[in-house]
């Protein structure tokens, strides 16, 4: 929950910077808006849901064994001894009996996990120095499991070795041989497995109150098999025991996906951005020649700057009305044309029209119209011709690269169509041949 409100407040207080300008962002501020509401939006959840596991009752006082047939399941506590120390404990509930008919099948299975389980941490039955893996139950079987043992002086039913007892007979180091035997029973039926092992003294090592709290349960849970539900240990030496269930968070996975679908959404609007900009300036550069061969042409035939410019943009609205075609070039002279009628002084509108633009080819233009205004129209008209000039012959250059472009992008289908002739003619050529 500290990592959620950490993040919250970083992110409010990015966007209030950048808001207020405080921060130079060069993203569009609508394509930020919507992904500072996405990552907000996840961010919320997120921190509803830890809100709402925090308060949440976990207190568990038994657990609810499944029924027949179906696999063992292993739950992760809390529990809080004496209300002062805090453990987690790993609880495996076993299911609570199995059919009859399935027991041979599963005793083969079982007994060749037994032979090897057993040992423990030991490396062979020859070698027993380390407390041997006596389990009463082992996972997905339905069996509960009793040992017996030919020394109980050596060993006990749970494979704990009696070191003292080992330090005394075993004097020259030579082991202790002890036969141990597994009843494995289910119900009525039963199996047992035989296990020779030879056993070696070691120093006696202490249990730690985790592991006196593991083999309490493990004690416990054995002992409830044919019942619905396993009742938890509430005391340990005399401390109170409180368990709480560990559940499993889904903060961080939610954060990390949303963190990525607003990363994911913001550089798909930002190369939208990008895709309509370099749409937009084609075009603008496509129409360039069109419009100032038409300022050459009214400004020769002696209209004003400002009438040229209103009468090409009245031509483009009726020829719009017509084939609803629009043009980002004409649709901003058009803009500029209403500040001129608002009463917008006419080099200002042209200074507006080349921010509005931010073409080269227009920035040019809009210097020659505001540099007419300031020196008068001597000259404009041939600076205008010129100017024509120019930018048609960089348009039939640009048709030209794009003709080449497309011949390029042919070459791969043509080459493919020329495969697939080759073979057609080929194949049936050499096979022919072979007959």
């Amino acid at each position: 929950m500290i990592i959620c409100l950490i993040l919250y407040l970083i992110s409010i207080i990015f966007y209030l910077l950048t808001r207020n300008n405080i921060i130079a962002i060069k993203l569009n501020k609508a394509v930020f808006k919507k992904a500072s509401i996405v990552f907000l939006s996840v961010l919320t959840v997120a921190f509803l849901m830890e809100l709402s596991n925090l308060f949440a009752d976990h207190t568990v006082t038994q657990i609810q064994r499944k029924d027949y047939g179906e696999r063992a399941r292993t739950d992760t506590y809390k529990v809080e001894i004496g209300g002062e120390t805090e453990e987690t404990l790993d609880i495996q509930v076993a299911p609570r009996v199995y059919t009859e008919e399935e027991l041979q099948k599963l005793y083969v299975r079982a007994a060749k996990e037994l032979e090897v389980s057993f040992l423990g941490q030991n490396s062979s039955a020859e070698h027993i120095t380390e407390n041997l893996n006596l389990m009463d139950s082992i996972e997905n079987y339905p069996f509960q499991i009793r040992w017996e043992m030919s020394r109980y002086d050596v060993v006990d039913s749970e494979g704990m070795l009696h070191q003292d007892v080992l330090e005394k007979i075993d004097t020259e180091r030579q082991g202790v041989p002890v036969t141990l035997t597994a009843l494995l029973q289910c119900g009525t039926t039963s199996f047992s497995l035989s296990e020779d092992v030879v056993i070696y003294a070691k120093q006696e090592e202490t249990l730690s109150e985790k592991e006196e709290l593991a083999n309490l349960v493990a004690t416990i849970e054995d002992e409830s098999r044919e019942e619905a539900y396993m009742k938890l240990p509430t005391t340990l030496d005399g401390k109170k025991l409180v368990w709480k269930k560990v559940e499993s968070t889904k903060t961080i996975p939610l954060l990390l996906v949303g963190t990525a679908v607003s990363i994911f959404f913001l550089y798909s609007e930002l190369q939208k951005e990008r895709e309509k900009k370099q749409k937009r300036e084609k075009q603008m550069l496509f129409d360039y020649p069109e419009i100032v061969s038409q300022f050459t042409v009214l400004i020769g035939a002696g209209m004003s700057t400002k009438n040229a410019w209103k009468k090409i943009v009245e031509d483009y609205r009726r020829q719009k009305e017509r084939t609803g075609r629009e043009r980002w070039a004409y649709e901003e002279m058009f803009y500029i044309l209403q500040e001129m009628q608002s009463g917008i002084p006419e080099a200002e509108c042209y200074a507006h029209f080349v921010e509005r633009a931010n073409v080269m080819p227009y920035m040019k233009l809009g210097a020659l119209l505001i540099q007419n205004l300031r020196k008068g129209t001597k000259g404009m008209w041939a600076m205008l011709e010129v100017e024509a000039n120019q930018s048609l012959e960089e348009r039939k250059n640009q048709v030209k690269k794009l003709g080449e472009e497309a011949g390029t992008k042919l070459l791969l289908p043509m080459l493919l169509m020329l495969i697939v002739v080759l073979l057609i003619v080929m194949v049936p050529a050499f096979v022919s041949i072979q007959i």
